[in-house]
């Protein structure tokens, strides 16, 4: 949520609750969900700072890199 310049920064979710930097998926596994205060007091969790959905979120992986042939591996 605080990368300089780009359209989804904010330093606050659509609720006014602070945005933090944070891991949701690693190695495979789910570590958290985007979670508003109103999904959060439904669930008996806390919210994450998520309200509005996701902020300038990136996805990358171990078990790739920019050289592989795309077409190959679809196959």
């Amino acid at each position: 949520p605080h990368v300089l310049g780009a359209v989804g920064s904010s330093p606050f979710d659509d609720e006014g609750v602070k945005t933090t930097r944070r891991t949701v998926v690693d190695q495979g596994v789910l570590q958290g969900y985007f979670l508003s205060c109103y999904s959060a007091r439904k669930l008996g969790m806390q919210t994450t700072g998520n309200a509005g959905g996701s902020h300038n979120l990136s996805l990358t992986s171990s078990q790739t890199k920019a050289s592989d042939n795309f077409a190959a591996m679809l196959k």
